[in-house]
């Protein structure tokens, strides 16, 4: 957990383990941390020289000797402000950008769990949603989201109707889905969501992965589906 939060704020592997090795150390001269985080003396001391930039380590000369010291570990939260700041200062010429997109119609592909919870923070900003598939493989794959999910979506006042597929399971997770539920015979091979202009293919088999279409096109076609298959149910 420690080595992915210093990863996100941008340390490369060799700074998160000169930095480890220096916090559990306080002072020590360059052999000393390159010993404790099992490195070349040389790929330690680049690191230490980085770290340094970054106000995460300090250095002095001691009896003649170079050695190193680590700050608090409340500079990370500087780090990252700094990380935010140059961010903001962006911001505006990004979104002009992407204001200016000529395309109608866009694809985005995502992989793993971090996608899924991409995925669904898109969904969440919609008023209304339409949800199609197997609900019983949704909860079995990523059960922690599928509660949050639900949570988020009553928290928000979605609007929100799902066909499922039918099983004796299902049965019992209707209960904990939050929006009208109707039962389907189809197993459909990807959980489906429909929402503002875009539907959303997510696939829960053996690589997980999400698929977000934004198509007006292909909303209105998936729109008039779902209620054709709800209103025979």
């Amino acid at each position: 957990m420690q080595r992915i939060a210093l990863k996100n704020l941008g340390l490369k592997n060799s700074e998160i383990n000169v930095y480890l090795a220096i916090l559990s150390l306080g002072t020590a001269k360059v052999s000393e941390i390159a010993k404790k985080a099992s490195m070349y003396n040389k790929n330690a001391y680049d690191a230490l020289r980085k770290l340094n930039e970054k106000g995460l380590v300090s250095k002095a000369t001691e009896d003649g000797k170079l050695v190193f010291h680590a700050e608090d570990p409340e500079g990370l939260a500087t780090l990252w402000e700094s990380r935010r700041e140059h961010l903001v200062s962006v911001m505006e010429e990004l979104k002009k950008i992407y204001r200016q997109a000529p395309s109608d119609e866009e694809i985005f592909t995502y992989k793993g769990r971090s996608g899924i919870k991409t995925v669904f923070d898109d969904v969440l900003k919609s008023e209304e949603c339409m949800e199609l598939g197997n609900a019983e493989k949704f909860k079995e794959v990523v059960p922690n989201f599928f509660f949050k999910y639900q949570l988020l979506k009553k928290e928000g006042g979605i609007k929100c109707r799902a066909l499922i597929y039918k099983s004796e399971r299902s049965k019992k997770i209707s209960r904990e889905i939050y929006g009208k539920v109707k039962f389907i015979d189809a197993n459909f091979p990807s959980f489906v969501v429909i929402y503002s202009n875009k539907v959303v293919f997510i696939h829960f088999g053996e690589d997980l992965f999400e698929t977000i279409v934004r198509s007006k096109h292909l909303h209105r076609e998936y729109v008039a589906y779902f209620n054709a298959v709800w209103n025979n149910q």
